[in-house]
């Protein structure tokens, strides 16, 4: 959500100087919007992996699951 806003602000200024598509302002949310469903998805799955997949406890598997893929939502986000 924060890159979703973070991004529509940035456009916001954009389209002061420039003009722009009015699809830009469709593709954009659609855009974000599914990547933030595929991150989810992927932690998530990693997560039930961790739980299920071992004799974790559920802190340990949130431990495990931040320490692969939430590194790897941090750095594809950043």
């Amino acid at each position: 959500m924060i890159g979703l806003l973070t991004t529509l602000g940035a456009l916001w200024f954009v389209a002061g100087w420039m003009s722009l598509s009015i699809y830009v302002q469709n593709v954009v949310p659609l855009i974000g919007i599914g990547i933030g469903v595929d991150y989810s998805l992927f932690i998530v799955n990693r997560f039930r992996g961790a739980l299920f997949g071992s004799h974790l406890t559920t802190e340990e598997a949130v431990g495990v699951t931040m320490d692969t893929a939430g590194k790897a939502v941090l750095f594809s986000g950043a």
